[in-house]
């Protein structure tokens, strides 16, 4: 792999910087998004479009590859497994592609205060075909980690043997990780020098010992089954609530987009009866990501993914909203504004988040963020 980052240090601060060839080439939604959420685990980036360059402030934390075999115990491995899941399924939930990760031990850091795991995100197509893998990652991540020779040394090898296709492996790694047990090495075969013991009460001894076996392990059974038991009863619990405020935010969602709806027909029905044909400009917008031109040939203008009622719709992208935003022209004082209609990911208008339901105007060349998907509004 190329060497994509720089180090840096300015003004006793330490940076990893990143050279992209034209602003094109770098999403800085993501960045801008990430920044904002000030989720812990995220190195801070800052953007410098004069210089071509985004800095990630890497000030204080430790590079995983400067730990040595001792202080990768398992509780430390299974707790940098566990971060590792956490910030990854984040980036899914947000829509954010986890390619865009530097998924190496080089560019993975540790906070030394809590010692919590820090990743670069880095939006752009050129990390992606860098072609970082999250198997590599892990076992690159393992290569100092000290095995032992347990069944759960063996069991831990097996499953970095195989290619991690989901984020759960990496939390089955952390629950193996914290049950990690060893095997004692058998001790060696010592003389003594105390009379021989009858073969009588060397048997009884070891049928009591046997039997001091079995009841320690039945014990330790039933303690395993009743932590499975409780577990279960937690996971059932916590995916009962994710069910319950899915559905009632749907349930809310639907009746907000029946509310606008009916408005925004009202509105469309009034525009319709006065509409007449003229000479007038007809501004337009041009999607950047298919070179698309889509005319804003209504006074209320809709833009989503819901068929039924957009003016133009966006397939394929589960970031956009039923009813995302409206576009409209004020004919007393000839403007064109924009409206955010309740969207789960938000408008930016010129990189700047806009608040829903408050009109903001529209002037010619402004870029607008739908989430994730990028126009470019025109005045003929």
């Amino acid at each position: 792999m190329s060497q994509l980052m720089q180090l840096q240090i300015e003004n006793e601060r330490t940076f990893l910087t990143y050279k992209y060839k034209k602003v094109q080439d770098i999403d800085d939604v993501i960045l801008q998004l990430l920044n904002e959420a000030d989720i812990e685990g995220f190195a801070e980036s800052h953007m410098n479009k004069a210089k071509s360059t985004v800095n990630y402030d890497v000030t204080g934390y430790r590079k995983w590859s400067e730990f040595s075999s001792d202080e990768l115990t398992p509780e430390v491995m299974a707790s940098a497994m566990e971060n590792l899941y956490h910030l990854l399924a984040y980036l899914e939930d947000s829509f954010i592609d986890i390619e865009y990760v530097l998924l190496d031990k080089e560019y993975i850091y540790v906070n030394p205060g809590n010692g919590k795991l820090v990743i670069l995100v880095v939006p752009c197509q050129a990390v992606v075909d860098e072609e970082y893998t999250l198997t590599d990652c892990v076992r690159q991540m393992f290569e100092q980690f000290t095995y032992g020779e347990g069944a759960c040394a063996k069991q831990l090898k097996s499953c970095l043997q195989q290619e991690i296709h989901a984020l759960e492996t990496l939390k089955e790694l952390a629950d193996l990780l914290r049950t990690y047990d060893a095997e004692p090495e058998e001790p060696g075969e010592t003389v003594s020098d105390e009379p021989a013991v009858p073969e009588e009460t060397v048997i009884l001894e070891a049928i009591e010992e046997e039997a001091d076996q079995i009841k320690t392990e039945s014990a330790n059974i039933a303690a395993d089954a009743e932590y499975m038991r409780s577990q279960l009863w937690e996971d059932m619990r916590h995916e009962l609530e994710k069910e319950l405020r899915e559905q009632i935010r749907e349930e809310t969602r639907r009746e907000l987009e029946t509310e606008l709806r009916e408005s925004i027909r009202a509105e469309l029905e009034e525009e319709q009866a006065q509409a007449e044909t003229s000479d007038e400009k007809m501004p337009y917008l041009i999607r950047k990501k298919t070179g698309e031109i889509i005319s804003l040939n209504k006074q209320t203008f809709i833009i989503g993914k819901l068929d039924t009622c957009c003016d133009y719709v966006i397939r394929g992208n589960r970031a956009i909203s039923r009813l995302h935003a409206v576009i409209k022209y004020k004919e007393d004082t000839d403007v064109y504004f924009i409206v955010d209609c309740n969207s789960t990911n938000h408008i930016y208008l010129n990189g700047r988040q806009i608040e829903a339901e408050q009109p903001e105007t529209l002037e010619d060349g402004m870029h607008i963020h739908l989430a994730l998907e990028e126009f470019v509004f025109q005045l003929k």
